[in-house]
């Protein structure tokens, strides 16, 4: 979805995300593609029920609904969002 959350995350000093420039780097070199936030992903956020408090989850929620693209997460918060597809919640629970 974008490369800005783990850049806006690293502020915080016990993330512990890696080089965000290596990783992103990768990501280009394999062809990933980093889609805008559009007026249309900023109109669903205001569809959305009120269940996750972050503003930048918000509209990675709402992107993803309206791109219908699976959001990777762990957060549990995620699933409760009707048409959003995500969750590596239980991939991540599997693992361990």
């Amino acid at each position: 979805m974008g490369n800005w959350i783990p850049s806006y995350r690293r502020r915080d000093r016990h993330s512990k995300i890696g080089p965000i420039r290596l990783s992103f780097m990768g990501l280009i070199d394999n062809g990933y593609h980093e889609p805008p936030i559009t007026g249309e992903h900023a109109i669903a956020v205001e569809g959305l029920p009120p269940i996750h408090k972050d503003p930048f989850d918000r509209i990675l929620i709402a992107q993803s609904i309206v791109e219908g693209v699976t959001l990777l997460t762990v957060d549990d918060l995620f699933a409760q969002y009707p048409g959003c597809p995500s969750s590596l919640t239980e991939v991540a629970r599997a693992v361990g």
